[in-house]
């Protein structure tokens, strides 16, 4: 990521209004842990380019993990009005409304994912794990399970699925 982060940089010195430039640069920054950073040339790009949905999707995820939850949610939604069937979108805004404690709000999103790509591992995950937040353990297991029935060897959703059974107190 060093000389890509490198070039990226040399092309953004040369010309400041490369908003391409700037979304990769940020989601390099995302990858590296530089979050901040990343904030600052994902708002960089949207200046340039208001349009560019990577580049709030590159910001939510910034702002999810410095913890700024409700300003990733609305980076998020705003990705949802431009590609209503993003899925990652969808199951961050979920997560984020999960992390606010607004546990209600964050089931509806999770559904939401799941009619986009019922095939999306890790929203899954996230849905079982919302559930066991609630003390539902009985409703984790179904969504565990009705995962599994097509991939059966996928070990967050097994280990979630033993959470859950050892939360109903099936230990078997």
């Amino acid at each position: 990521l060093g000389e890509a982060q490198a070039s990226l940089e040399a092309a953004l010195k040369i010309n400041p209004n490369l908003s391409l430039a700037r979304i990769n640069l940020a989601a390099i920054l995302n990858e590296i842990g530089d979050f901040k950073g990343a904030v600052e040339e994902g708002q960089r790009a949207i200046k340039l380019d208001p349009k560019l949905y990577e580049a709030r999707y590159n910001l939510g995820t910034a702002f999810q993990e410095l913890g700024r939850h409700e300003q990733a949610i609305a980076a998020y939604k705003q990705v949802l009005t431009q590609q209503p069937n993003h899925a990652a979108a969808a199951m961050n805004i979920a997560y984020g409304f999960q992390q606010l404690g607004r546990l209600e709000e964050a089931e509806v999103e999770y559904e939401k994912t799941l009619q986009i790509d019922p095939s999306f591992a890790k929203a899954h995950v996230n849905f079982a794990d919302l559930k066991l937040q609630q003390g539902k353990p009985s409703e984790a297991l179904v969504i565990c399970n009705n995962f599994l029935e097509n991939n059966p060897a996928h070990a967050d959703l097994l280990a979630c699925k033993a959470i859950a059974l050892g939360d109903i107190g099936d230990t078997k």
